[in-house]
């Protein structure tokens, strides 16, 4: 899971000792948002942090990929500190090396999970995460 931690803004800087043009500026803010540090589990050291209530893979053979469904739910700390830093979050699964040769990547393009709602703790969300598989010979192994 990956949750913007802060929005860093060269542009707020009150003199950062250069005269940078509205596009070096946009370009900058860009760059920043994209290091962000991802949020992992030592963020959330409370074992209810983050539960996984289902987990279900399924192949779709229109597009030849695998499609992952993952029901979760935040724990109170967590889960405020999601909602009171408006911060968005996102999943991404990380083929395990055993199996990195049947996928074209190693890892599927982050998705960005639901919009927490505040007025309800005991909510359950899903994400669906897709990963494209190469084209496999019908030999046998």
């Amino acid at each position: 899971m990956d949750t913007d931690n802060k929005r860093l803004n060269p542009s707020n800087n009150v003199n950062n000792g250069t005269n940078k043009s509205k596009s070096e500026e946009r370009n900058e803010d860009q760059n920043n948002e994209k290091s962000e540090p991802f949020l992992t589990g030592t963020h959330f050291e409370d074992p209810n942090a983050f539960l996984v209530y289902d987990f279900k893979m399924s192949h779709d053979s229109s597009d030849n990929s695998v499609s992952f469904r993952v029901t979760y739910k935040f724990g109170d700390k967590s889960r405020k500190y999601i909602l009171e830093g408006k911060h968005p979050y996102y999943f991404y699964i990380s083929v395990p090396e055993s199996l990195a040769k049947y996928y074209t990547l190693p890892e599927t393009l982050p998705v960005k999970g639901e919009e927490l709602i505040s007025d309800d703790d005991n909510l359950k969300y899903q994400v669906d995460i897709k990963a494209s598989l190469k084209k496999v010979t019908k030999r046998c192994y």
